[in-house]
């Protein structure tokens, strides 16, 4: 299957004609997402988003990630050995607007502001590695709006294919403490 989809996409790139001046009505795109919220840094993640053209520079843009934390800890107390892993799942779901800032189709900065929500859920298993203290598990979760402010390029060497990267900040505005995180966005381009 994935051979398959390699050889599509092979295809796709060498029959597709170079970039012209035309520029897309919109486009599609998936990829990976790197995030650190200090004083965490999300390594594992991923990004999509849809975006459309309502004229040759403004467009409506819906975009959703994943960022993933996992850490494993092991202490000794009380002469009881315990391992622990923590794990920080972080969703963002936002929309809004995205600005070209050229008319070049092959290479075009842009610029977006979005704003929505994330959800943040957490979870902690602590257990004895030598004797009889049970398990300790503790999850939980909450909503948060959000915010973003991302700048990048979309570099489209084919009409119908690009890669697009991106970096911003992102604001999580919480009950107690608002967080600022900065992320990292790669993602390959379908335009249509």
């Amino acid at each position: 299957m994935a051979r398959l989809f390699l050889f599509t996409i092979g295809v796709w790139c060498v029959v597709a004609s170079p970039a012209d001046a035309q520029a897309a009505a919109g486009d599609v795109s998936g990829g990976y997402r790197f995030m650190n919220v200090s004083p965490a840094t999300y390594g594992r993640g991923w990004n999509a988003d849809a975006s459309y053209y309502l004229g040759t520079r403004l467009a409506i843009v819906g975009d959703v990630g994943g960022s993933y934390k996992r850490d494993e800890h092991a202490d000794v107390i009380g002469g009881v050995s315990f391992a622990g892993t923590t794990r920080i799942n972080l969703h963002t779901y936002l929309g809004g607007v995205r600005v070209r800032l050229g008319q070049n189709a092959a290479v075009t900065p842009f610029a977006q502001a979005l704003a929505g929500g994330a959800h943040v859920h957490g979870s902690a298993v602590v257990h004895a590695l030598s004797g009889a203290v049970p398990d300790v598990t503790s999850a939980g979760g909450e909503n948060n709006w959000a915010m973003a402010l991302d700048g990048g390029v979309i570099v489209r060497p084919w009409r119908a294919l690009g890669v697009r990267v991106s970096a911003g900040y992102l604001r999580l505005f919480r009950d107690t403490t608002d967080h600022n995180a900065f992320r990292l966005n790669t993602a390959i381009v379908v335009p249509f």
